[in-house]
């Protein structure tokens, strides 16, 4: 069996990928931006009548899969491909016999059993600890990363009510306190945003921190910014919709609540 994990480079060609697969090798790590016309066949050639399972980690752009598929043959014999995205705009033109699975935010449960062993692993929470341990832990909404970061903030300092409850009245601004965890994560996501799309984002920080904003206040603003382009026959104020939609669907804004209202 040909089994080969890739990490995919985010500006990936998927003549690497043809590249690294051809070869062969039982184990396949990172792929450089490389590769020649012609290796498709050999893809095809190394792996038609073999068992393989192939995974494709943090694809950005569909095109990858497109071009890489057709290279891939189909012997019935139980061979996989596995790809993850962040992007459902991705996920959303694999085949249509694909199984796709949607991580969801945690539970509350699932958020305090991680938060507890990040911070103290088998050592036991203290009980004077427990009640603003669990403010903090919800203020992370469910989202493993912010938990995981917060959790690693705390494990690494005095562990104190006192300190904690600092911690806690500003969870978002010790989220991002370690620029080489999670805004090196906002970095990532805002790097692969369209052009279009960055603006729009940068602009959410001008407002205070945790707030609720109004979709249509928020959509007048990038209006009057100049932030949305003219699209056809649409309007402005539809066209800014579509990138707020894009935005949410890429993780980076969470909805608060749902009204006809805006």
């Amino acid at each position: 069996m040909v089994e080969a994990e890739i990490t995919v480079s985010f500006d990936t060609e998927v003549l690497a990928i043809k590249e690294q697969l051809a070869g062969g090798k039982e184990q396949l790590e990172f792929v450089s931006i490389a590769g020649m016309p012609g290796l498709g066949e050999m893809l095809y050639k190394n792996l038609k009548g073999k068992r393989y399972l192939i995974v494709i980690d943090d694809i950005w752009d569909i095109s990858a899969w497109v071009d890489l598929k057709m290279y891939l043959p189909n012997d019935k014999n139980g061979s996989r491909v596995l790809f993850t995205s962040r992007l459902k705009v991705v996920v959303m033109q694999a085949p249509p016999d694909s199984h796709i699975h949607s991580l969801r935010y945690l539970t509350e449960e699932e958020s305090w059993e991680l938060f507890q062993w990040k911070v103290f692993q088998n050592e036991s929470f203290p009980l004077q600890l427990v009640e603003i341990g669990k403010q903090i832990m919800k203020k992370c909404e469910g989202l493993p990363l912010a938990i995981v970061v917060i959790a690693g903030l705390l494990a690494k300092n005095k562990k104190t009510k006192e300190w904690w409850k600092q911690v806690a009245q500003r969870v978002s601004s010790f989220i991002v306190s370690d620029p080489n965890q999670y805004l090196d994560i906002i970095a990532l996501s805002y790097n692969h945003l369209p052009c279009h799309l960055k603006p729009c984002f940068v602009y959410l920080g001008a407002f205070p921190e945790d707030p609720e904003i109004s979709v249509q206040k928020l959509i007048w603003l990038w209006v009057a910014e100049g932030f949305i382009q003219n699209i056809g026959e649409r309007s402005l104020e539809e066209v800014a919709e579509d990138y707020l939609m894009d935005i949410i669907q890429r993780r980076l804004v969470i909805v608060a609540q749902k009204r006809f209202d805006g």
